[in-house]
């Protein structure tokens, strides 16, 4: 009989969920689970799912074949190796912005673009740096993200209807699994508090009337868009200089 330790990690940039995978053919050794859960307190990694099971093999196809939980579970015994991946996930992306977005409010596609524009100008003016690695760009309704642009068009102007995918329950409570990317993230609390701050300024207001407010005379938008020349890049610059003049007093 073999006994496996196995924590859970969720690897967001690929989208895929990790693990420290700890085999032993006698009694799991409670000191190096404790070593282990101190290195990934100090890597910043702290959240996991940890699952003890016993198989009649040390390799990770038993697991999988005992358990089909783990099927899509990729899985380690180098926990270097995992906490390399973990270092990497602590980047935040657009795409991570926005399905969290989603997972407090269903909304139009149009609006969500803005909101993640508008989250982005709010972090930058605050703290001199960018909320997220994805460029924004000018298309004819105001900046946008390509890359998120790409993945919710099909929606047109109507809700994004699948927007429940991206939350959980926790008892009685529903919680964002990207809340827990974004906390453990290189912005931490800072980026959350500043995304939470976005939606409650600017849910109240429709898509068109953030179009409006996002087209108004000197915004970052404006000093960026050309009907000759499409999508360039909002350069961080220009939000800095005028964001001001778009945002709602």
């Amino acid at each position: 009989m073999f006994y496996h330790y196995i924590a859970i990690a969720s690897d967001f940039v690929n989208g895929k969920r990790i693990a420290w995978h700890y085999p032993s053919d006698e009694k799991l050794d409670k000191e190096r689970i404790r070593q282990f859960m101190k290195n990934a307190e100090k890597q910043g990694s702290t959240f996991f799912g940890v699952h003890k099971l016993t198989t009649h093999s040390k390799d990770w196809e038993s697991v999988v074949e005992k358990d089909s939980f783990f099927e899509d579970v990729l899985a380690t015994e180098n926990e270097d190796e995992l906490f390399r991946m973990l270092e990497e996930d602590k980047e935040i992306y657009a795409m991570d912005v926005a399905t969290f977005i989603l997972a407090l409010k269903s909304m139009s596609h149009l609006k969500l673009q803005k909101l993640l524009y508008l989250a982005y100008a709010d972090y930058l003016s605050r703290y001199k740096e960018p909320l997220f690695k994805d460029d924004i760009v000018s298309y004819k309704y105001g900046p946008i993200v390509e890359k998120v642009y790409q993945l919710f068009k099909k929606y047109g102007a109507e809700e994004i209807t699948d927007s429940e995918k991206y939350a959980f329950c926790v008892k009685d409570t529903v919680v964002p699994p990207l809340l827990m990317k974004l906390s453990n993230s290189n912005k931490g609390e800072e980026a959350i508090e500043s995304i939470l701050n976005t939606i409650d300024h600017y849910e109240s207001y429709t898509a068109n009337q953030l179009v409006t407010l996002t087209h108004s005379k000197d915004s970052p938008w404006s000093k960026t868009y050309s009907t000759d020349q499409k999508n360039t890049v909002i350069i961080d610059e220009n939000i800095l200089k005028y964001h001001v003049n778009e945002s709602i007093v």
